[in-house]
């Protein structure tokens, strides 16, 4: 029974240990982002590993005062940057279901809002490639460059660090519908496939 009442007396500041320990294991992912043709440009961006690509989308034009816009994606590739798997915006996405084939399975699709970094990123070393200017072929190469733990990240992210400005946007699809859209990217399809 004394046994009992000492473990008794400890148990609030143990749990409280425990819970403080359990708090401090949350995954920090901190990317760096590099554009390909402005050496002297790049970001140090930190998220939560469990955010989604949409939340890290905002993060990234929000810090380099771009137009929210729904024509953007990311692609996880490989270490020479080939590109592989898109992860499109949600809006984006809808927008390019008029090109998808009716025999296309009902599963629901890849887009920024339903996959979260961690998801599809392996580890330190990742790459990915933003293209925020989709008329132009504009991106920046991010890499996973640490993964850490601390008690708390910021929700919607922050950028630690960064040099040179922002790259200059020129994507005019912002002032263009939806209609409008399609047809600019059918064209596009069109000149990759050589149809």
């Amino acid at each position: 029974m004394r046994s009992a009442s000492l473990c008794n007396k400890q148990h609030p500041l143990h749990v409280y240990n425990v819970y403080y320990t359990f708090r401090a294991m949350i995954p920090i992912f901190i990317f760096t982002a590099v554009d390909p043709e402005r050496p002297e440009f790049f970001r140090v961006y930190e998220i939560a590993a469990q955010s989604t690509f949409a939340i890290f989308n905002t993060l990234i034009l929000s810090d380099l005062h771009m137009p929210t816009f729904d024509i953007t994606s990311f692609f996880i590739a490989g270490e020479d940057w080939t590109p592989g798997l898109e992860i499109p915006n949600p809006e984006f996405a809808n927008i390019t279901d008029v090109f998808d084939d009716e025999d296309t399975d009902s599963q629901e699709k890849v887009h920024m809002g339903n996959v979260r970094l961690c998801d599809l990123l392996a580890g330190e070393g990742s790459h990915l490639i933003y293209n925020y200017d989709i008329l132009s072929d504009r991106a920046l190469h991010i890499t996973l460059t640490a993964v850490v733990e601390g008690d708390s990240a910021p929700p919607e992210g922050r950028c630690l660090s960064g040099c040179g400005d922002a790259p200059e946007f020129t994507n005019d699809l912002v002032t263009q519908s939806d209609s409008d859209i399609k047809a600019i990217l059918d064209d596009l399809r069109r000149e990759d496939t050589g149809d």
